[in-house]
């Protein structure tokens, strides 16, 4: 338990609307990120809380803000009815990963088991939840430097994003959007057609280069990359004053997902132009 508890252009995307329509696990690595973040700051903060009244705020602090997020993102999942896809995910954690989940899962287990309908609670939740709960006592924990680095699987999200171009500018779109996009930008210049597969669907597409500052409103296909990033993992006997001796125990695990510099602009509407 956590106690401690391309070309050279200026371009600003602003994100309006995110949807993964597949890798379901995908979608639990993305909404528990700053979760697990907030974990570890809790327990880095918590190692260094008996240093002073300040650091014993900022403990006090993160943790407050790590339980409230954990038990948003419960209700979230709860009443969207993936708290089941979220406990797949969960199992596939090891030890520290599924601690620092911990206020989650207990959100889960309240809202879902604990409703007064359901007696056998303990059991269910291990059932969807192994491991909750458990910690090996009297001791804290901390993350040391990254060592290695796996590659997992990419896949396709659907966004709309405002793009804002000044310069040049590269964008991959549908080959259907080419006229539209000429009859409001002549300026812009067409490149390579080719066909792009996303998620087992064929996509007609041409590269173009704008040259002319402006904002045009995209709904896109963008590919994200998944990789699994390990770290030394420390341990240490928990005590109220002096150093804290650090022993090495292992290795720990995050999954981080990062744009692989691939997408397809599948709808796109030029908000407005500036001079060129």
């Amino acid at each position: 338990m956590i106690a401690i508890k391309n070309f050279s252009a200026v371009v600003l995307a602003a994100i309006l609307l995110t949807k993964i329509h597949s890798y379901p696990q995908a979608q639990m690595i993305e909404k528990t990120r700053a979760i697990h973040q907030l974990a570890w700051e809790v327990r880095d903060n918590s190692n260094r809380v008996a240093s002073s009244k300040e650091q014993a705020m900022i403990y006090q602090k993160t943790l407050e803000t790590f339980e409230s997020n954990s038990n948003a993102l419960a209700k979230q999942l709860v009443q969207a009815g993936d708290w089941k896809t979220f406990s797949d995910y969960y199992k596939t954690l090891d030890d520290a990963g599924k601690q620092n989940l911990e206020f989650v899962v207990q959100g889960i287990i309240s809202r879902v088991f604990l409703n007064g309908n359901n007696t056998d609670f303990s059991l269910n939740s291990q059932e969807y939840f192994p491991g909750y709960g458990y910690a090996k006592p009297g001791y804290t924990y901390r993350r040391g430097e990254e060592v290695e680095r796996e590659f997992l699987y990419a896949y396709w999200k659907d966004e709309v994003i405002d793009e804002f171009t000044s310069m040049e500018k590269e964008l991959t779109i549908e080959v259907k959007l080419l006229a539209q996009l000429k009859l409001a930008i002549p300026e812009l210049i067409e490149g390579v057609k080719a066909d792009v597969d996303v998620d087992g669907t064929i996509h007609q597409v041409v590269k173009i280069k704008i040259k002319k500052e402006l904002k045009i409103h995209t709904k896109q296909k963008l590919k994200l990359g998944v990789e699994k990033a390990w770290f030394k993992l420390y341990e240490a006997k928990k005590k109220w004053w002096g150093d804290l001796e650090w022993k090495y125990a292992g290795k720990t695990y995050q999954h981080d997902t990062s744009p692989t510099g691939e997408q397809v602009i599948i709808e796109a509407e030029v908000a407005e132009s500036g001079t060129n």
